[in-house]
């Protein structure tokens, strides 16, 4: 998050804002920063810089098989939460625990989380449901059929670093997702069909139905995971080491002013 005050800027310094934040995460007013920073590297796709979570994909130059067998009646799902609306913290403002509890009431669902101001939160809504547990005893992926991947906020180009570490996972896990302003937004990212976004469905109880469809019908739930025949991830390099890159890229600059 920015800070409140702003620091003075000596004249010879080129400022870079640099964050994998939606805008609501990183400052309630950015307004107040205006012409200090020389460059962005955030989000928004019109940032000097695009601040990626998810690493791009290419073609497959071979042949490749994936395949999910098996059908069931239960509908597996998962969420690992650390954020809630709890007090103290920066407000969640996406919904995603209401619809979270909602879609429980029709699918099983396990939500985790290593933090008790969480676990008390979500538990106002639904006693039991939610279980505090550290990082490294929390279930494997590969337990469950989706993976709840909700933002925090519902931000232009927003899109959480947990949807992007379900595609590039090995784990045959379809992620559920409810952000970005429109939906067009995970299609200009995203593989196509690697996904089920919330906003298909008039309700959490209508997107249960189509859960319930998919994990019964082997055909319906390889359809998402097709893409993982065609395309495949590719490492460019963390954040921190663009991040570097990018520091470098200005100290350059800056020595020919």
């Amino acid at each position: 998050m920015l800070p409140k005050s702003i620091p003075s800027k000596p004249s010879h310094q080129l400022w870079l804002l640099n964050s994998g934040e939606s805008q609501i995460r990183l400052a309630a007013d950015t307004h107040k920063w205006n012409g200090y920073f020389n460059y962005t590297a955030v989000l928004k796709q019109d940032s000097d810089w695009r601040y990626l979570w998810g690493s791009p994909f290419e073609l497959r130059s071979s042949n490749h098989t994936i395949k999910w067998q098996g059908v069931s009646q239960v509908v597996k799902a998962l969420w690992f939460v650390s954020n809630c609306n709890e007090k103290g913290e920066w407000k969640v403002t996406s919904g995603r625990v209401e619809y979270a509890v909602e879609l429980a009431k029709y699918i099983q669902l396990s939500i985790y989380t290593h933090r008790t101001l969480c676990e008390n939160y979500i538990s106002r809504y639904a006693p039991k449901l939610v279980v505090n547990l550290p990082d490294e005893k929390q279930p494997p992926l590969s337990d469950f059929h989706f993976y709840l991947a909700f933002e925090n906020s519902l931000c232009e180009d927003y899109i959480t670093e947990k949807f992007w570490k379900i595609l590039e996972g090995p784990d045959l896990v379809i992620p559920i997702v409810m952000g970005g302003l429109r939906m067009e937004e995970y299609e200009n990212v995203a593989p196509p069909i690697s996904y089920i976004h919330v906003k298909n469905f008039t309700s959490p109880k209508h997107l249960a139905e189509h859960l319930r469809y998919v994990v019964s019908n082997e055909k319906a739930f390889n359809y998402y995971l097709e893409w993982r025949n065609k395309y495949k991830f590719y490492k460019n390099g963390n954040q921190l080491t663009r991040l570097y890159y990018l520091i470098v890229t200005l100290s350059i600059s800056a020595k020919k002013q």
